[in-house]
């Protein structure tokens, strides 16, 4: 923000679209995170056969790895 500040002239009343994506993208990643929780809940029903626990257990713990991957991969690759 403060390279930001330093390198455009001020815009006031005017909202920087990067921070509207930010913000969209971090809601999303929350979402897709609550969502997960509740899934991963779901696995721990009574009546659930093994097999479709198993499964979705390791979808869910293959979508955290991806998530991971993804954040790592951002991070060390700045444009």
């Amino acid at each position: 923000m403060a390279l930001d500040l330093m390198t455009t002239p001020p815009l006031f009343c005017r909202i920087n679209g990067q921070y509207i994506m930010e913000g969209l993208a971090s809601s999303f990643m929350f979402t897709l995170g609550g969502l997960g929780f509740i899934v991963l809940d779901q696995t721990h029903k009574q009546g659930m056969p093994s097999l479709n626990r198993m499964m979705l257990q390791v979808g869910l713990l293959s979508s955290f790895a991806r998530g991971e991957i993804i954040t790592i991969v951002a991070f060390r690759n700045p444009r």
